[in-house]
Parts: C-alpha cells; sequence; structure tokens
C-alpha cells in the first residue's frame, strides 16, 4: 500500500511541471499568432494609408489643374475682351476718320 501511495505521490508531483511546461508551450504559440496578426494588420493599414495618401494626392492635382485651367481661362478671356475693344476703337476711328 505504501508503494503505491509513493508512486502516486511521485506522479502528482509531475504535474505541476508538465502544466507549466504546456502552458509555456500555448503562450509561446500565442504570442506567434498574434505577433502574425499584428504583422498582417500593418501591413494592410501600410498598404491602406499608401491608397489614400494617393487618392488625396490625385484629388488636390486635380483641383490644382482645374484651378490654373480657370485662369488660364479667364485671362485668355480678359485679353480677348481687350483685343476687341482696341480693334473696336481702331476701327471707329478708320472709319469715322
Amino acid at each position: 500500500m505504501l508503494f503505491a501511495l509513493q508512486y502516486f505521490d511521485s506522479l502528482y508531483r509531475q504535474y505541476p511541471k508538465a502544466i507549466a511546461g504546456e502552458a509555456t508551450k500555448i503562450l509561446v504559440e500565442t504570442r506567434k499568432a498574434a505577433d502574425a496578426v499584428i504583422q498582417e494588420s500593418a501591413q494592410k493599414a501600410h498598404a491602406d494609408l499608401a491608397r489614400a495618401i494617393a487618392t488625396a494626392a490625385q484629388a488636390v492635382a486635380r483641383d490644382a489643374a482645374r484651378r490654373q485651367m480657370l485662369q488660364w481661362l479667364v485671362a485668355g478671356m480678359a485679353l480677348g475682351a481687350a483685343l476687341m475693344m482696341i480693334g473696336a476703337v481702331i476701327g471707329a476711328k478708320w472709319l469715322g476718320g
């Protein structure tokens, strides 16, 4: 009977070591999985940010091009109006002169 109790006692003393070893193994695996998820999320966020920056840059460039086109259009219209007025003044002097 004493032999059996000593045997079971030795088995029960091994459980904390086995539990600690499994807990360490699970912790390592969990950290690896968490690191993989974090890295994947960071890469996705980086790609999303790059896409957002590219979209914003395109919008800014498009707005700048529109603004510049409008400025040239207004300048061209002003120049055309000035030339028409000069032509009208010259024509009036030539015909009336």
